[in-house]
């Protein structure tokens, strides 16, 4: 004769389950921030690598950051128009992003020729404009230009110079778990800076690649703006970035030029 469960030894095996479930759960959400981390990664490979390309292709030269008004030829628009780069690229797996921004980066084709869409600003990894590439800035260092050209010969440390990091736009309140996006970062921090991003892990972790090619995760102390500043602003840290004159930046070229 079939014997059936009785109410009690249901509850007895749904209890258990649930206990199970409990348990697991942690892990398996660990996983999975783990596996978007390494796909963020990924991206980032795939964008120091891109940057290399460029450099061959134009005698050393680092790609420009955007135009000297800053309104157009933006860096992450050339990349994908002339193929070094797809736009689904610019995604990080660990941010939600918005449904305008996300449409637009999965779009393979959508704006290639327009300047003047904001989208091309909302990357989810900004580049170290001031230091790594081409760019225009209205503060520049003693003795030098305005325009500062970039070559890959200036780098005299490539392992500890950042090229491009997980990035933040400046339009966000301390307690914002999710902000924008943008393509440049700077090399300090602000509160009121488009700066690194700590997106990975639990909102402690910022991936990042170098000059020389690397990629690494690098975890901060506390989560979101906290591990923010702690990453700037910690002596040691691998994405340390002090104001002014400090060889220990990882954002300088180490060519005695600081900002």
């Amino acid at each position: 004769m079939k014997k059936c469960f009785s109410l009690i030894e249901l509850l007895i095996v749904i209890s258990i389950i649930a206990i199970l479930a409990s348990l697991l759960l942690p892990a398996l959400n660990k996983a999975r921030d783990s596996a978007k981390s390494i796909s963020c990664k990924s991206n980032f490979k795939q964008i120091g690598t891109s940057f290399l390309l460029y450099a061959g292709d134009f005698n050393g030269y680092m790609i420009p950051v955007a135009n000297d008004s800053y309104t157009g030829d933006f860096w992450t628009r050339i990349m994908v128009k002339y193929n070094y780069l797809m736009k689904k690229q610019f995604l990080c797996p660990s941010r939600v992003g918005s449904d305008y921004y996300n449409a637009f980066w999965r779009n393979p084709s959508s704006h290639i020729d327009n300047d003047s869409e904001l989208g091309w600003r909302r990357s989810h990894y900004g580049i170290n404009s001031l230091y790594a590439f081409t760019a225009y800035s209205s503060y520049p260092p003693p003795g030098y230009p305005n325009k500062i050209i970039v070559k890959l010969n200036m780098f005299k440390r490539p392992s500890d110079t950042i090229l491009a990091v997980d990035s933040a736009a400046d339009n966000r309140t301390p307690d914002d778990r999710n902000p924008f996006g943008y393509y440049t970062v700077l090399y300090r921090y602000g509160a009121n800076f488009n700066v690194l991003w700590t997106p990975h892990n639990g909102m402690k972790e910022c991936n990042a690649v170098f000059a020389d090619g690397h990629v690494i995760g690098a975890r901060g102390q506390g989560s979101g703006e906290v591990a923010v500043k702690y990453l700037y602003n910690t002596p040691g840290s691998p994405l340390y970035g002090p104001n002014g004159a400090n060889n220990e930046s990882k954002w300088a070229r180490h060519d005695g030029m600081f900002r």
